[in-house]
């Protein structure tokens, strides 16, 4: 094709006339609403929208807001009387927290334990109570005074209504504490016994207080160990906080059936001390928790006598002292 034929086609071209699409003019609108109609919302399902999106601002504000902070500052309140603190908080909201870290401190009292799970309910500590379970899944160190123990797990029963803003002279309700597989780092200074730390072995136990305003009851505390069986019953007095607490107790040792073999210096200085094989040894707790004094009893308890029977026994004892038998007959 020459160059002049090119010319005239690109001539024609320019000179036809384009008509526009006939779907291009029509008014603009019209299909789309034929794809998108207005649609209204019933009642019902606005309120299941609004339900759902506050329980996703709850979710995400419990998930995300630093609630450790706020939990870390409340426990370590100096007006309580008693802090606690941790390194990580995991709050479960269907489940028991986990604790990292965690310790406690009340005075002399104090605790410690790598990983704890808690049950303390949340409403009750925004109430100010203490009431719960407390597990102490891993070696924990317990220190009461100049006692001293490490043990393997442990289990706190909280029942202490106002017990983060109320002294402790005013705690009404329940604490029990159960041990498992503990050993003593130190013993109370005043024992009786010439035991050392690494004499006793606690296989199990149990502390049992029950505080009612002024005072808290020991009784049905017991610890199972490897060579007595340990009781304590009585009360304490509290006027200030835990540590000043004023005994009036009483504490009682029943040695196990093989003592005298599992440990012969022990069974003998038990034996010494009025002690009986197979019997109590009770001595009365006095003192305050810090500095506990163990006094010993006048008549030890025997295996095979209640209390009751030896008391009358004493007496009847002390009728024929007093009057002997010479051997003359009285007359008539």
């Amino acid at each position: 094709m020459s160059d002049e034929e090119l010319l005239e086609e690109q001539e024609d071209y320019a000179t036809q006339t384009v008509e526009p699409d006939p779907a291009l003019l029509e008014e603009p609108g019209q299909e789309l609403d034929d794809d998108f109609e207005e649609t209204t919302l019933t009642g019902q399902q606005k309120i299941w929208i609004g339900v759902s999106v506050a329980v996703s601002f709850l979710v995400f504000f419990v998930a995300l807001f630093p609630l450790d902070i706020l939990v870390r500052r409340a426990l370590q309140d100096p007006q309580m009387g008693m802090q606690a603190d941790f390194a990580a908080l995991n709050l479960n909201a269907f489940g028991s927290d986990e604790i990292q870290g965690f310790q406690f401190r009340a005075g002399n009292f104090s605790i410690s334990s790598p990983q704890v799970e808690s049950s303390v309910s949340w409403m009750g500590l925004l109430r100010d109570d203490l009431d719960g379970v407390i597990t102490l899944g891993g070696p924990f160190d317990l220190q009461a005074g100049d006692v001293s123990l490490t043990g393997t797990s442990a289990l706190l029963r909280l029942n202490l209504p106002d017990a983060m803003v109320q002294p402790a002279s005013t705690w009404v309700g329940d604490l029990e504490l159960e041990l498992k597989a503990v050993r003593f780092n130190s013993l109370p200074s005043g024992i009786p016994l010439p035991l050392s730390p690494g004499d006793l072995e606690v296989r199990q136990g149990r502390i049992k207080m029950r505080f009612d305003g002024g005072g808290v009851d020991f009784d049905d505390s017991s610890l199972q160990t490897n060579l007595f069986t340990i009781s304590l019953n009585g009360r304490g007095d509290i006027r200030g906080n835990l540590a000043s607490m004023q005994l009036r107790s009483r504490i009682c040792l029943q040695p196990v059936s093989d003592l005298q073999n599992e440990n012969r210096a022990i069974y003998d200085f038990y034996i010494a001390f009025g002690g009986a094989g197979g019997g109590k040894l009770c001595f009365k707790l006095e003192g305050n928790l810090s500095n506990p004094k163990f006094l010993p009893e006048s008549t030890p308890i025997g295996p095979a006598q209640p209390e009751a029977e030896q008391e009358t026994e004493a007496v009847e004892s002390a009728d024929e002292e007093t009057t002997p038998d010479t051997g003359e007959q009285e007359s008539p």
